[in-house]
């Protein structure tokens, strides 16, 4: 039974959707690279998201110069999506829930993702390409990862939600920045014995689990 009001669930995607943590960071893996110098630089505010970013690249770009798109594209499509994926989205849309997808990983796994899902939006950061297909040291920032909150600030306006009407659903500390804004959210699977402060914690590996708790804490079924 469809709901009459319209309601809004944003997720993050690296560990929401999938079952890994970080889409940079199995790149990394993979080329034998690691990120954790810089990624501690950014979190501590000693380089901006964008030098972070670049930084990233470059280390890619230095263990394989001819790294490519098609390359990336390998390594992203081993990411496991996460268990009751497609039944948590119909779930909400079934009850009148418009889903997005904000998310400081790559674009291009959130592109793969929606060709199954079909998300009303997805927002995450972009690769450049030359001509050729190969990867180069530049990128569109569409999410910075501690700043989600300007996204979901512009996604309740953008569909006429209000706040009382929107869950955000995040993994890490990181996702504070969307929970701050929507009324409700939901915390999966944290490490380190992190709780959810501005709402519900969730240990599950279903995602459907999710959904069924979105529903709850709306009273919508």
């Amino acid at each position: 039974m469809m709901a009459l009001n319209r309601y809004l669930a944003i997720f993050d995607m690296d560990g929401v959707l999938t079952t890994t943590r970080s889409s940079w960071r199995i790149i990394h893996e993979t080329l034998g690279t690691d990120n954790r110098i810089n990624y501690d630089l950014y979190l501590s505010g000693k380089i901006s998201y964008r030098e972070f970013m670049i930084r990233d690249i470059t280390e890619w770009l230095d263990a394989k110069p001819d790294l490519c798109a098609s390359d990336i594209n390998a390594i992203l499509s081993r990411i496991e999506i996460r268990e009751g994926t497609i039944e948590a989205l119909n779930l909400l849309r079934d009850y009148g829930f418009v889903v997005a997808v904000v998310s400081g990983g790559l674009y291009m796994l959130a592109e793969m993702i929606n060709l199954s899902f079909r998300f009303d939006k997805i927002l995450a950061n972009k690769l450049s390409f030359d001509k050729r297909g190969n990867l180069i040291r530049d990128g569109e920032i569409m999410v910075n990862p501690t700043a989600k909150g300007i996204n979901v600030n512009d996604l309740i306006e953008q569909y006429s939600v209000g706040r009382e009407n929107t869950v955000s659903i995040g993994d890490t500390p990181n996702d504070e920045s969307m929970f701050r804004v929507t009324q409700r959210s939901i915390l999966i699977n944290p490490d380190d014995n992190y709780l959810n402060p501005f709402g519900t914690t969730i240990f599950s590996e279903d995602l459907l689990v999710v959904a069924e708790q979105i529903l709850k804490e709306f009273r919508i079924r």
